[in-house]
């Protein structure tokens, strides 16, 4: 593989983009040299990721522990607060520090949230209750609800969108409607009407 896509399979979360401007800043050495997005990878190669010194932003950091036996953790996560390392985000992230609670057992991330997103998130403590909970996750065999507040008032107290969602995050981090996007099916039910003209939803995401 080249560098780039041996970056991008290892660490999808960063985004290949992310890392081609990495690699061309010349922040990925081999030897003390920087190398380029084309470099080879081979058996053996020992590569250090240069990051500058710089200021992490500050985050929410009141994460909490709501269940945890010997296969899996479920933490509350709050917002704002990113899952994995990117970008400026290196220690403020909820994989960071839970880390540095459970070590030297290496905790598995199966699934994520958005930075701006809280709620609750299932970690598991061993690769077979990672590869179970994985499966699970992408044979849509896991519920999810959330709660969003959005703007205006929905004309039923019931409906379901199948707008198309990009198939990536645009450059706020977040996906949006997109007329040749991904398929997707959201079922939304209205629990509050405010004042305000906004209204709080019961979101569940089906694909």
């Amino acid at each position: 593989l080249t560098l780039l896509e041996f970056l991008d399979q290892l660490h999808p979360h960063v985004g290949r983009a992310q890392w081609e401007a990495h690699i061309n800043a010349g922040h990925l050495l081999l030897g003390g040299q920087s190398v380029g997005v084309d470099f080879i990878v081979r058996e053996g190669m020992g590569l250090r990721h240069l990051i500058p010194n710089t200021v992490e932003p500050n985050v929410n950091a009141r994460i909490r522990i709501v269940f945890d036996d010997a296969n899996v953790v479920v933490v509350e996560k709050p917002a704002p607060l990113p899952v994995h390392p990117c970008g400026r985000f290196n220690r403020n992230t909820l994989d960071w520090m839970l880390q540095q609670v459970y070590r030297p057992q290496r905790l598995k991330l199966v699934h994520r949230l958005d930075a701006d997103t809280s709620g609750l998130m299932v970690i598991a403590r061993h690769r077979r209750a990672a590869t179970a909970l994985h499966q699970l996750f992408q044979a849509n065999q896991v519920s999810k609800v959330y709660l969003a507040r959005v703007y205006g008032h929905p004309t039923t107290d019931q409906f379901i969108s199948t707008a198309p969602i990009s198939d990536g995050p645009e450059a706020e981090g977040i996906r949006i409607v997109a007329a040749d996007g991904l398929p997707a099916e959201t079922h939304c039910k209205v629990r509050e009407r405010f004042a305000d003209g906004s209204a709080l939803l019961e979101v569940r995401p089906i694909s």
